[in-house]
C-alpha cells in the first residue's frame, strides 16, 4: 500500500490492505513485515532511507539468539561467517559457556565485542579460540575478552585463550583467569608448503592471574609449517594469589617455548607487571626465554615472598633475547642468563653478549661523535659526580688517577709528577718503583 493521507469522514476509506499492513508491522517479522515496513534516514545531506530492519541487522548481538550463552553465541558466530567483515556483539552478563570451546573462525576483517564476561569449565580444550587450524585469519579487531575458570585447572590442559593462526590482528584481553594456560598464542602448521603462523599482531593485556602459566607462546607443528614470530604484547598483571597453590604448582608468568625447526623469533613484551603476591610462592617464574631476538621492555618485579631470586631465565635454547631498559626492582640477582648472545639492562648495570669477529673495523660496542674528535665518548664519575676520567674520539684517555697493574704499587699524583718524565701522555718516575700517574684533566 502507497503513502495514503486519511481525512475524517472522508475517502479514502481505511482498507483491508492497510490494516494488514499494521498487522504485519505489529504482529509479524522478516522481509516485507515488522521493523522492514519502518523507516530509518540518518541526519544530514546524502542520507538515504533504509529500513529499521536492515539498520539494526549492520550489528550482530549473541542476545538477538535463543537458547543458553553458549548456543546464542554459537549462533551469532554462524551468522557473522555469513557476512564481509561483520562486527560481532558478545552481550553483557556473566555467560556460562560450560566445558565447550567456543571457536571464533570468522572472515577477516571481523570486529568481536564482548559487553560480558564467560565462566568456564572447559577441561583438556580451550574455553575460547579465535582462528582455525586450516587457514589464516586475518586482521580481526577483538574487544574486551573476559573469562575465567570456575576452578583453578593445575593439572589438565585447559586453555583461557587461544588465539591460533592469526595474523595483523588487535586483540585486548582484559581478564583470564584459573586455567591452566591463559592466553596461548601460536602458529600451527598443516602443509610444510603453506605454513601457518601467529604473526604482526597487536595484543594488549589485563589482568592475567592464577593460570599455572599465564601467557604462553608456542610453536605448533612445525614440521608442518608453524611458526610464530613479530608479535606485540602491551602491558598486563601477571600474578598467581593467594588463592593459587603454589605450594604443589610452579607457576610462570611469560614462557617462550623453543622449537628448533621454527624458532619463536622477534615477539615483544612492553612493560610487563611480574606481581606475584602469594605469600608462599617463593617458587614462582616471572619469565622464561627461549628462541631468538624475544624482548621484554621495562618490566616490573615484584614478588613479597623473596624479588632477589624472582628470576627472568634466558634458557640455553634463547639466541639474542633480551631485556630492554631496566625495570622497577629489576637486578641482576634477577637474571638466569644460559642464553647465547644475551642482552639485559637491570638497576646494577648493563650486560651484553656480542658476535664480534675480530679484526679492524668490528667492536662488541662503537662510539663516535660527530661534532668533535676531541669530544668526550666516556665519562667516569665518582660517588659524588666528579669527573675522574673520560676517553675521547681521538683516542686519548684523560685520568686523574690511573693505576697499571703491571708497573707495580699505587703513589699520590703529586709524587709521581716530583721528578718524573713525561712517557706517552704519563708521568713516569722509575723513584716510586715505576708507579704511573695521570695528570688531573
Amino acid at each position: 500500500m502507497s503513502d495514503t493521507t486519511f481525512v475524517d469522514f472522508n475517502t479514502p476509506a481505511i482498507t483491508a490492505a492497510w490494516l494488514n499492513a499494521v498487522n504485519a508491522m505489529r504482529f509479524k517479522s522478516g522481509t516485507g513485515a515488522g521493523a522492514d515496513l519502518l523507516n530509518f534516514i540518518q541526519a544530514g545531506a546524502g542520507a538515504m532511507i533504509r529500513s529499521l530492519q536492515a539498520r539494526g541487522r549492520e550489528v550482530i548481538y549473541s542476545s538477538d539468539f535463543t537458547g543458553d550463552a553458549y548456543t546464542r553465541i554459537t549462533a551469532a558466530i554462524a551468522e557473522a561467517k555469513t557476512r564481509v567483515t561483520p562486527h560481532l556483539v558478545i552481550e553483557s552478563g556473566l555467560l556460562n559457556i560450560g566445558d565447550n570451546t567456543l571457536t571464533f573462525d570468522v572472515p577477516e576483517g571481523t570486529r568481536i565485542t564482548f559487553l560480558g564476561a564467560l565462566t568456564s569449565t572447559a577441561a583438556n580444550k580451550p574455553a575460547v579460540r579465535f582462528g582455525q587450524t586450516g587457514s589464516f585469519t586475518f586482521y580481526l579487531k577483538i574487544e574486551n575478552v573476559r573469562v575465567y575458570r570456575s576452578s583453578n585447572d593445575y593439572t589438565g590442559s585447559s586453555v583461557g585463550v587461544d588465539m591460533m593462526n592469526l595474523g595483523f590482528s588487535e586483540i585486548e584481553l582484559t581478564q583470564i583467569v584459573g586455567f591452566r594456560e591463559g592466553w596461548l598464542g601460536h602458529g600451527w602448521g598443516t602443509s610444510a608448503v603453506s605454513p601457518r603462523g601467529f604473526t604482526y599482531n597487536r595484543v594488549f593485556l589485563g589482568q592475567i592471574h592464577d593460570n599455572r602459566t599465564n601467557g604462553l607462546i608456542r610453536v605448533s607443528n612445525p614440521l608442518l609449517g608453524g611458526y610464530a614470530n613479530e608479535n606485540e604484547f602491551f602491558g598486563g598483571s601477571f600474578n598467581h594469589s593467594s588463592g593459587y597453590d603454589v605450594a604443589t604448582y610452579n607457576g610462570v608468568n611469560l614462557e617462550v617455548e623453543y622449537n628448533s625447526t621454527n624458532a619463536p623469533n622477534n615477539n615483544h613484551f612492553y612493560s610487563p607487571s611480574f606481581e606475584d603476591g602469594h605469600p608462599s610462592s617463593t617458587n614462582t617464574v616471572a619469565a622464561i626465554l627461549r628462541g631468538t631476538n624475544n624482548v621484554i621492555v621495562t618490566p616490573r618485579m615484584e614478588r613479597p615472598a623473596g624479588e632477589s631470586t624472582y628470576l627472568i631465565k634466558f634458557t640455553p635454547d634463547a639466541l639474542e633475547c633480551r631485556v630492554d631498559g631496566g625495570g622497577f626492582s629489576l637486578s641482576d640477582s634477577n637474571i638466569e642468563n644460559l642464553g647465547m648472545n644475551s642482552k639485559y639492562e637491570t638497576r646494577n648495570g648493563k650486560f651484553g653478549s656480542y658476535q664480534t669477529p675480530s679484526g679492524a673495523g668490528s667492536a662488541a660496542q662503537t662510539l663516535m661523535s660527530s661534532s668533535s674528535s676531541d669530544a668526550r665518548l666516556l665519562r667516569f664519575l665518582d660517588v659524588g659526580s666528579v669527573e675522574r676520567a673520560y676517553i675521547t674520539g681521538a683516542g686519548l684517555i684523560y685520568a686523574r688517577n690511573l693505576s697499571l697493574d703491571n708497573l707495580g704499587s699505587y703513589a699520590s699524583e703529586a709524587l709521581a709528577i716530583a721528578g718524573g718524565v713525561p712517557l706517552h701522555g704519563l708521568y713516569w718516575n722509575t723513584a716510586v718503583n715505576a708507579v704511573a700517574q695521570r695528570r688531573t684533566p
